[in-house]
């Protein structure tokens, strides 16, 4: 999780809006389309200057921490369950109907 943190924060790149208030794709100016790097660093330097500020904001209020941590909780929570049901299953079935029994998993889902 810490690594794809990471490696989102060094890559992300900010989708932006095209300047202009009828700019669409076909209406778009071949430089909007295709960033020149100056452009592109500055929106780095916005997109990252945006995710301080989120992080800062993140970590000044309680209640947003209380909500991430139990986000957390019950999504660590939802993969324990994923991942461990089908075993648990198994050996269920296999303790009651005998080891060759098959364990009917569509059925089951």
């Amino acid at each position: 999780l810490a690594l794809g943190f990471l490696a989102a924060a060094l890559t992300w790149t900010e989708n932006v809006a095209t300047k202009g208030p009828l700019a669409t794709p076909t209406t778009a100016k071949e430089e909007d389309v295709v960033s020149p790097p100056t452009k592109k660093k500055k929106e780095r330097a916005r997109s990252d200057s945006a995710i301080a500020e989120a992080c800062r904001v993140a970590l000044s209020d309680r209640r947003i921490l209380l909500v991430g941590a139990v986000q957390a909780l019950f999504e660590g929570a939802m993969y324990v369950f994923v991942l461990q049901w089908p075993p648990a299953m198994t050996r269920a079935i296999a303790g009651a109907f005998g080891a060759g029994a098959l364990t009917p998993f569509g059925k089951i889902f």
